[in-house]
């Protein structure tokens, strides 16, 4: 009995031991894929870029920045930010604005003219930037356009030497969790998504959107991520959810300034080792049964060799009680 028990604390203090362990190795593997999905994602924008780069060169674009009042001039253009739009799969929106910000081609045709956009797009960095002759591709905020959280690819457009304009990508934040960062789950395990925690979804009074995205509403992931981790720019955090306990890895690229978060349920992180307790302790049952069976038997022998022997007891004639002949 005692070297069962002995089995038992041993098996119990190798449990916990191990739950650490395997719980270190799953913040240090989380921490890691945050990390290479930030890179995979920088390197599909810098794809995105390249498409958006090669489209600011294509001559009905041209065209329709130096050619903003030719009506089939513009109509042309639209057609082929829409078929790009299409074709991609990808972006809410691309616009061709000239150097006032005015949009003057669009895969939302009615943003042609568009006083409310023309304010907005003028006074955002990437719009800035590609009017320096930079790509820009900007932080997340939310869109005048549609209300919905979204990102830009901002590209200058060149003619003779001198930048004319630029073309705005349009990218919902929605959709790049879906169908970018969605399929890292039967990669990776887990949740993995860009998100800002300090995102501002205030709009002004009177503000209506002049596109409705017919898409379910954004989710703002609620993860309660320190403000000293926020600093970092990478940590661990574990939090409640109505889904059980959950762990969270985040990463932080600098240009733009986004978080990439890898979200899995701790239950599922500790499966290894509920399994191994599982079959601990049916060894350990099966053990202590065959302990007190054993026990059981050898003290059911004992009490049998001890038992005394009852019933009549022999008769013995002396010689010299024998009769003489």
């Amino acid at each position: 009995m005692i070297a069962s028990s002995g089995v038992v604390l041993s098996s119990l203090l190798t449990h916990r031991s191990a739950s650490r362990r395997l719980g270190s190795a799953a913040k240090t593997e989380m921490e890691r894929t945050a990390a290479l999905i930030a890179r995979q994602s920088e390197t599909t924008l810098d794809i995105f870029a390249s498409g958006i780069r090669s489209l600011a060169r294509e001559e009905c674009v041209r065209r329709a920045i130096l050619r903003p009042r030719a009506a089939a001039v513009i109509e042309e253009a639209c057609r082929r930010l829409q078929e790009v739009l299409e074709e991609a799969k990808v972006y809410q929106s691309i616009n061709l604005h000239d150097r006032d910000a005015r949009c003057v081609a669009s895969s939302f045709p009615d943003r042609v003219g568009l006083k409310t956009m023309q304010r907005d797009v003028a006074a955002n960095p990437d719009f800035l930037s590609a009017l320096k002759g930079k790509m820009a591709i900007s932080q997340i905020f939310v869109s005048r356009g549609t209300g919905r959280p979204v990102i830009t690819i901002t590209v200058p457009v060149e003619h003779g030497g001198t930048i004319r304009g630029a073309v705005r990508a349009v990218i919902d934040l929605t959709y790049f969790n879906d169908y970018v960062l969605a399929p890292q789950d039967y990669v990776y395990g887990g949740k993995a998504y860009i998100f800002d925690p300090k995102l501002e979804r205030e709009v002004p009074d009177g503000w209506k959107a002049h596109n409705i995205i017919q898409a379910r509403a954004y989710e703002q992931p609620d993860i309660p991520i320190p403000e000293d981790m926020l600093a970092r720019g990478s940590g661990f955090v574990r939090y409640p959810s109505p889904q059980g306990e959950q762990l969270a890895a985040f990463c932080k690229t600098l240009q733009p300034e986004w978080f990439f978060v890898v979200e899995k349920p701790r239950k599922d992180t500790m499966k290894p080792i509920h399994a191994m307790a599982r079959v601990t302790a049916g060894t350990l049952v099966s053990m202590l049964f065959g302990v007190w069976g054993g026990s059981a038997r050898r003290g059911a022998a004992a009490a049998h060799e001890t038992r005394p022997v009852h019933g009549p007891r022999p008769r013995y004639r002396s010689r010299t009680s024998r009769p003489a002949r």
